[in-house]
């Protein structure tokens, strides 16, 4: 998906897809399940989940 710059714009266009998974170029990442905004605390940890699998 395609939005104008900004996380709120991402969450948005993530709230009409029913998407759990959104993200910027400059790094914010969503994880709609957790938070509705981006969060550099809560991508380390998904990814330390994911690198621990």
């Amino acid at each position: 998906m395609r939005t104008q710059v900004g996380d709120k714009y991402v969450l948005e266009e993530m709230m009409k897809l029913k998407a759990n998974l959104g993200g910027e170029q400059s790094g914010h990442t969503i994880f709609l399940d957790d938070c509705p905004t981006g969060d550099g605390i809560l991508t380390s940890l998904k990814m330390l989940e994911v690198m621990a699998a």
